[in-house]
């Protein structure tokens, strides 16, 4: 009788520990592997959806535009070559000869890679590293605002394993790696808000959106761009310290935005810059978020104007019927209702992109005339930001009502039979969407990289253009670490 008590006893304390974080500490073995059973469970449904680094990627984007610039930048690497003209102009949609002239080719470090490994393999590792880079900033909420395990797991699913995510990268978009940057992001506006300023901070955010820029995110680039110069109007008695930060971050990325300006005319020639569209209606992106379409489905037939030639994966945000009551209830209710100072800088700026996003309202953007802003075409994609900020606060909104409510066991037992159905809505999503099974409704393409694809020849104003940018880059880059070492030199005298 004694020995069933204390079992009783103990699995009550397990279960309040997953549900509140200052519990956890009583029951010290619990969190490390939680989490770490979280994060290689990740791991699993990644290798899972990418068949462990098999995955085809011989159809649609992967092979019409990322495989090739990977071999060429592979190429490169091997022979010794700088990676500066492509053979394979296709790949960089005909526009030129000039690899660094499209602002969204890929150039992060761990390219270096590629010399040891082949392209599926580094394919498959790069998105392991920015899937862990985004652990790590959930585990910055989780830690800032006492996320309990159980209520991190939910976020951790529906941000990780949503359909925004997983079918641009099912398609080929390789380039979406900054989405998992979003949540540090977001960190350093949290920061900002709460009175955090200056060099130190300046630096955190232009090295980060640098960073997306190399990841050949930049439509991700120009979309927080945009949020913190919403993010500057609302905070405009600090706003200064966000537009150094905007200058910076593009100083910083000179080194990859400025060789673009060359070919600006070829731009307006093959109409980049011409058509705009987004989700029809904000209803039409609530039913993408509450129902899985399959990848044969073409928005045409939900979508009904001809102007929406893509396909589904670019309206694809889905996060299932659960999910999407968790985030309109807890991330946008509970949010709006009870946001106070610490989170009221965040609503114009989230809801304003959110708008942007449906219908052809981002022409109010294009009326800047500026290049970098005027690239988007596809504004349904600037969903993601909203989404993740909304994710986020939905896990905080619904720890801060269940720690004020102390439910009991009944209450904990349904959340887990809720969490279980929302699991299951997400895994039939990502069964759908794996590369290996949508590549039959795709025109088969064959991949040609037989390692003759760096044609580097004389060019003056091209060469000239990258050092200039380099120039830029690297004296920002010292400027940004000289003050932020004098402004933590000045603090410790």
């Amino acid at each position: 009788m004694l020995e069933r008590w204390k079992i009783r006893v103990s699995l009550n304390i397990l279960l309040d520990a997953l549900f509140s974080f200052p519990i956890e500490n009583q029951v010290r073995f619990l969190r490390p592997l939680w989490l770490v059973g979280l994060y290689f469970a990740g791991i699993f449904l990644w290798g899972k959806f990418f068949s462990w680094g098999t995955a085809p990627v011989d159809f649609f984007d992967w092979a019409y535009i990322n495989i090739p610039r990977i071999d060429f930048i592979q190429d490169a690497l091997r022979n010794g070559l700088l990676p500066l003209h492509m053979a394979d102009t296709a790949a960089l949609h005909d526009i030129s000869d000039r690899f660094f002239t499209l602002p969204d080719v890929i150039t992060t470090p761990q390219m270096l890679l590629l010399l040891f490994t082949t392209i599926q393999n580094y394919i498959f590792f790069d998105i392991l590293f920015h899937y862990s880079i985004g652990f790590l900033g959930l585990l910055w909420f989780r830690r800032k605002y006492n996320l309990s395990l159980a209520v991190f797991s939910a976020l951790f699913f529906l941000f990780n394993f949503n359909g925004y995510i997983l079918t641009h990268y099912s398609v080929g978009h390789f380039t979406w790696s900054a989405y998992f940057l979003f949540p540090l992001f977001f960190a350093l506006m949290i920061c900002f808000a709460n009175g955090e300023q200056g060099w130190r901070w300046v630096s955190s955010v232009s090295f980060l959106l640098f960073y997306m820029v190399l990841a050949g995110s930049q439509h991700h680039f120009v979309w927080l761009l945009i949020y913190m110069g919403i993010f500057a109007l609302v905070l405009w008695r600090r706003s200064k310290w966000i537009w150094i930060a905007i200058a910076s971050a593009g100083l910083l990325s000179a080194v990859r935005l400025l060789p673009p300006v060359l070919q600006l005319a070829d731009y307006h020639k093959k109409a980049i810059f011409n058509a705009v569209y987004g989700y029809p209606s904000l209803a039409h992106l609530l039913y993408s978020m509450s129902f899985i379409q399959l990848p044969t489905e073409s928005p045409i037939k939900y979508f009904s104007l001809n102007l929406y030639s893509e396909n589904y994966w670019d309206f694809n945000i889905y996060i299932g019927i659960l999910g999407t009551g968790f985030l309109l209830y807890f991330g946008v209710y509970r949010w709006l209702q009870g946001s106070g100072l610490r989170f009221r800088p965040f609503i114009l700026p989230t809801f304003v992109l959110l708008a942007l996003a449906i219908d052809s309202t981002y022409w109010l953007v294009r009326l800047t005339d500026i290049p970098l802003f005027a690239s988007e075409r596809a504004t349904m994609r600037i969903a993601g930001v909203p989404l993740v900020w909304l994710l986020l606060m939905a896990a905080i909104a619904f720890q801060q009502w269940w720690d004020a409510r102390k439910p009991g066991v009944d209450q904990k037992t349904i959340y887990f039979i809720t969490f279980g159905l929302m699991l299951i809505d997400l895994w039939s999503n990502l069964k759908v969407w794996r590369p290996v099974e949508i590549k039959p409704y795709f025109e088969p393409v064959v991949l040609n990289i037989a390692g003759n694809s760096v044609v580097n020849h004389i060019d003056l104003p091209y060469t000239n253009t990258l050092l200039i940018g380099l120039g830029l880059t690297l004296t920002t880059a010292l400027f940004l670490f000289y003050s932020s070492w004098r402004e933590v030199r000045k603090e410790s005298l």
